[in-house]
């Protein structure tokens, strides 16, 4: 069998359950240290996101989930605003074949369209390579 590259949700588990080791390192001393549970909350003021995830309230999770919807739609608006300008200079680009300026005018028509799937999207993902 062939050595299967992670996808994106395969490396971001991997990430977290990477930063959750780390983190659970100093909380396991207030763990394995009789008495040094008093000395917890003191810790979470001085470093907040020390919690491991497993430890995270649903209220707490969901603020992180919040927090990254955010981020994704500001990342979203900056490429609405990025994306027309990168094929306007690449239509203007010498050195870009025929193909491919088809392909990049398509793609303009397409990005002007009120609905795009992802689907139709990924015949354009080797212009971006």
């Amino acid at each position: 069998m062939k050595y299967k590259y992670d996808d994106y949700k395969e490396k971001a588990k991997v990430r977290q359950v990477k930063s959750d080791v780390i983190k659970f390192i100093p909380f396991s001393f207030f763990i394995v240290i009789p008495g040094a549970e008093i000395l917890l909350p003191p810790y979470l003021v001085i470093f907040p996101n020390s919690i491991p995830s497993q430890f995270l309230s649903a209220e707490a999770r969901q603020k992180k989930l919040e927090q990254v919807a955010r981020r994704r739609e500001s990342a979203a608006k900056k490429l609405n605003i990025m994306l027309p300008n990168y094929l306007y200079e690449l239509e203007k680009d010498s050195q870009i074949h025929e193909l491919d300026l088809a392909d990049i005018k398509a793609l303009k028509a397409d990005l002007k369209k009120t609905h795009i799937t992802p689907i139709e999207l990924l015949h354009y993902k080797r212009l971006f390579k």
